[in-house]
């Protein structure tokens, strides 16, 4: 890759403010904020900043209390809630010119440089991380756009602080960082993004070269430079089909938060450099929309929240590539109202017409993450939709989950997984562990959460009739008498759903297999109805004939706050012993409708499945 010359195409001089828009916008900005697009919204925000005047700032709890009663979360949460705040004020100050907002920014700010450190206390033993580097880019956008209002003496404490909690731990090279070169990881993304934001708001620092021998330009062009060396080989990490193996939840972080960099790169370079260029950035809003389960819930494998990303990532896809579907998610999770977040006030979409998604096949797989996606219609949000993954075992924010599954339905998943669990926590170990996915344990044991073993599709199938995926599954488990588990995933539409395990054993082991639920079920021998809402969803195992439904709990889960209430969880269980040989198993899911008139023919190297007047036939990996 060729870095462009940046020390030749930034300005020579610049004036503040110039990070997420200039001088000769503020006008703009004013206008858009007092009786623009934006009013509503700003107003509604400058009540909120009046009736925070007199109160004191968010902080963080104390570091010493971090991994205790959830406390991890809170960290990031007060602080971001800080950062927020006094970025809405310094907004507030260059629209409405009230010192009283100016005072109260400074407030802010001072609060956040007593803070001890501004690294969350479970990275300790970081020099920069997520909180670090947010924190550091909220000190430069003051910076910049409160330029002019600052004394000489405030303007060099914000250069001391983002030198010393910042600067200083990247000019040189940031390659001390693990998440430099994480390059299929959020925090590449973050981290380097928003320090090459506060290099920019620092080219010109007055103070930085105080007790340093620091030439602050040259120092910040070469950060900025290194900066978008790493943003563009995270781009590279996205996959060639568009997946992003995190998630879609860490998708939309990364991505979205790569952004105000790259704008402010491109209009101080005067288009010149040019990040949204990269070949593979413009397509791969798809993944997060082809996870879409109506009604703003997504696929939520590895630690991925179960609503569907919120935010303005889909915004921004849809002005810079007019992409039609990312405008339609765009009005699903904004309404399309306006941002007055300093780096999206111009993010502006409202060119480019919403369209739902109307592909030539509903269903989307992504061979490159393990990903499928069986969709039973893009336009009716009633439809049913099975999600699987296959990939692997160990991935950023991954799980123990090869081969794992959920089934969608009347706008309810009803067949789940755990979810994500609270980050810190011991708890947390299930949720990443096969023991809390919809697949089997051998002798209580899963698949490894500290190697990378990996599952391989060895075949697809969609057509307007059904979709089919075989996977073998062995492979992640690591179990040496376990020889064959192939998974066979059926979708047989409008609506009927198949799942077929083929195994094979050395010798006799325990298996239970699992289906979580998410609300209720009723058992009667092999047949179970998991009810949500008004949607059911009707279990039958056809194989083993004697094989039946047990019930099983997880109780007293400590879940991550995108899943806040999934305490208690159950599962229907599958428990028997193996002896040594070949096996099968399959369970059949009706949606709304009763599976007990599907018929499986293992016979000759293949399986039928028939119901009514649907027929499949697929090889099987058992002679």
């Amino acid at each position: 890759m060729t870095v462009p010359d940046v020390k030749r195409l930034m300005p020579e001089t610049l004036e503040h403010p110039f990070l997420y828009f200039d001088r000769s916008d503020l006008d703009r900005v004013r206008a858009l904020c007092l009786n623009g697009t934006h009013a509503d919204v700003y107003a509604q925000t400058r009540e909120r900043l009046n009736a925070h005047l007199d109160l004191p700032f968010p902080t963080p709890p104390p570091r010493q209390d971090s991994y205790r009663n959830g406390i991890w979360e809170a960290y990031s949460r007060l602080s971001a809630e800080a950062r927020n705040l006094v970025e809405d004020y310094v907004l507030a100050y260059a629209v409405d010119q009230d010192q009283a907002y100016f005072e109260k920014a400074w407030e802010g700010l001072a609060s956040m440089m007593s803070w001890p450190s501004w690294v969350h206390p479970v990275h300790e033993f970081m020099l920069l991380d997520l909180d670090g580097s947010h924190t550091c880019a909220c000190f430069a956008a003051a910076y910049d756009l409160l330029y002019d209002a600052l004394s000489e003496n405030q303007r060099r404490e914000l250069e001391f602080m983002v030198f010393a909690r910042g600067l200083a731990h990247c000019i040189g090279g940031m390659q001390r960082h693990f998440w430099a070169s994480r390059y299929d990881s959020n925090w590449c993304s973050v981290c380097v993004s928003n320090m090459g934001l506060c290099a920019m708001a620092m080219l010109d620092a007055g103070h930085i070269h105080l007790r340093t021998e620091i030439r602050p330009r040259e120092a910040m062009l070469g950060v900025i430079r290194e900066c978008i060396e790493r943003i563009t080989k995270f781009y590279d990490g996205i996959q060639n089909d568009g997946s992003w193996k995190e998630g879609p939840g860490y998708w939309n972080y990364g991505i979205v938060t790569s952004f105000p960099f790259s704008d402010a790169l491109r209009r101080l370079t005067c288009g010149q450099i040019n990040l949204y260029d990269h070949p593979k950035l413009r397509n791969t809003v798809e993944f997060p929309i082809n996870c879409f389960l109506p009604p703003d819930r997504v696929v939520n494998f590895a630690d991925c929240g179960k609503h569907f990303p919120d935010g303005m990532a889909f915004r921004k896809f849809a002005q810079e590539y007019g992409n039609r579907a990312a405008a339609y998610f765009d009005r699903v999770t904004t309404d399309r109202r306006p941002s007055i977040r300093l780096a999206e006030l111009f993010w502006d979409a409202t060119d480019t017409v919403p369209e739902l998604p109307a592909p030539p096949h509903p269903s989307a797989y992504f061979p490159d993450a393990g990903w499928c996606v069986m969709r039973g219609s893009w336009k009716d949000p009633n439809a049913p939709i099975m999600a699987l993954k296959i990939g692997a075992t160990v991935e950023p924010h991954g799980h123990a989950d090869v081969g794992n599954y959920i089934v969608h339905a009347g706008q309810r998943t009803v067949v789940r997984e755990l979810g994500i669990g609270r980050y810190g926590d011991p708890g947390e170990w299930i949720f990443k562990a096969t023991h809390g996915h919809n697949l089997p344990l051998f002798d209580g044991q899963g698949q490894p959460g500290d190697r990378r073993l990996v599952g391989t599709v060895e075949k697809t199938e969609f057509t307007g009739a059904h979709d089919y995926l075989r996977a073998s599954i062995a492979p992640a488990y690591g179990i040496e008498k376990l020889t064959v588990f192939v998974r066979h995933f059926l979708f047989l539409r409008p609506a009927l759903i198949v799942v077929i395990d083929e195994i094979e054993v050395t010798d006799a082991t325990r298996m239970e297999s699992r289906i979580h639920f998410s609300d209720t079920a009723e058992i009667a021998g092999a047949s179970a109805a998991l009810g949500d809402g008004d949607t059911v969803v009707n279990a039958r195992l056809l194989a083993p004939s004697e094989a039946v439904f047990h019930m099983g709990r997880h109780e007293d889960l400590k879940p991550g706050h995108a899943d806040a209430e999934s305490l208690d969880v159950g599962y229907l269980k599958i428990d028997t012993v193996l002896e040594s040989g070949s096996a099968m198993f399959a369970v059949a899911f009706g949606i709304d409708c009763d599976p007990a008139d599907v018929v499986l023919k293992p016979r000759n190297g293949s399986i039928t499945v028939s119901r009514q007047e649907q027929t499949f036939r697929m090889d099987t990996a058992l002679v």
